[in-house]
C-alpha cells in the first residue's frame, strides 16, 4: 500500500510468517496435534528413557513435500541436520522446559515447527 507524500511514494511492507509447508511432527510415535491456537502440546520423557522425534512435510493441498534440509536445534543449538528424525536421550535437565525446534527447507521456501518438552525423573 503507498501513499503520496509531496511527490514520495511511502510503502508499508507487512511480512506474512505463515510457514509454507505443513510441518507434522510425531513424538515417540504419537502425531501431535496443534490446539486452537495452533501450538503443540507440551510433551515429557523419563530420564531413563530415550524418545525419537519425527517429522512429515507437506504443502497446503496435504502433498507429500520431500524437503532439500532439515536442522534440529535444541535450545537453539543445532544437534543434527539431514534428517527427519532425531533421538533424544536423557542427558537434559531434569524437570526444565526444553524447546526442539525443526527447520525444513526445499528451494527458497522454509519452514519450521517446534515442540516444548520436559524431562521427567
Amino acid at each position: 500500500m503507498g501513499v503520496l507524500l509531496s511527490g514520495c511514494a511511502v510503502v508499508t511492507v507487512i511480512e506474512d510468517l505463515q510457514n509454507p509447508f505443513l510441518i507434522t511432527i510425531t513424538w515417540d510415535g504419537t502425531e501431535l496435534t496443534p490446539d486452537t491456537a495452533g501450538e503443540l502440546p507440551a510433551q515429557s520423557y523419563s530420564k531413563s528413557d530415550a524418545v525419537v522425534v519425527e517429522v512429515a512435510v507437506s504443502d497446503d493441498l496435504g502433498c507429500p513435500v520431500v524437503p532439500e534440509t532439515y536442522e534440529w536445534y535444541l535450545e537453539d543449538v543445532l544437534i543434527e541436520k539431514d534428517t527427519d528424525s532425531v533421538e533424544l536421550a536423557g542427558t537434559l535437565a531434569v524437570g526444565v522446559i526444553h524447546q526442539l525446534n525443526v527447520l525444513v527447507k526445499k528451494g527458497a521456501i522454509l519452514s519450521s515447527e517446534s515442540v516444548q518438552f520436559q524431562v521427567l525423573e
